[in-house]
């Protein structure tokens, strides 16, 4: 074994990071979610916005975007090309000419099933190994990460973050 003495111990090294965890996690699924939608032309991140769609029939841009935490220019960059695609459909709202309300087209709708197909295969891998009473913990652990994440984004875009660092 090699010794480095010049190389400095981080602080917390030893302190398991979650957020490494959830990086990993997040990719690895990301590649398998890729490789199972890939013979049909979809990318993951196109289906989970179908998704929501799909529970949420009629819904506006601005609440698609509220619901999966996600900026509005991302928002809008998916939704045209599921718009291309043929997958979603927008239709002007009968209460309020300046919005849109969102609803899967045949297609988009048709194709649903295939998608909570390949996410029930993803959670039964995932959750292989744990018994259901673990598994809802798991599940409730995560629910609280994500409403930790969820303030600390909220937090921070109420911050001064000018990368000058001009405080004046």
């Amino acid at each position: 074994m090699v010794t480095r003495p010049h190389i400095k111990k981080c602080k917390n090294d030893d302190r398991p990071s979650i957020g490494r965890y959830i990086g990993s996690i997040h990719r690895h699924i990301h590649i398998v979610i890729q490789q199972m939608l890939k013979p049909y032309g979809m990318g993951s991140g196109q289906c989970f916005f179908m998704n929501v769609i799909c529970h949420h029939e009629g819904l506006s841009q601005k609440e698609l975007s509220e619901i999966m935490h996600i900026d509005k220019a991302t928002t809008t960059k998916a939704l045209k090309k599921l718009v291309q695609g043929g997958w979603v459909e927008r239709k002007a709202d009968p209460n309020d000419g300046r919005q849109y309300q969102l609803f899967l087209t045949d297609k988009g709708q048709a194709f649903m099933p295939t998608f909570h197909g390949i996410l029930d295969q993803i959670t039964d891998g995932l959750s292989k190994g744990y018994e259901e009473e673990e598994y809802q913990k798991v599940i409730a652990m995560m629910d609280q990460l994500q409403a930790n994440v969820v303030q600390m984004v909220e937090d921070v875009k109420q911050r001064d973050t000018s990368p000058r660092g001009d405080h004046e």
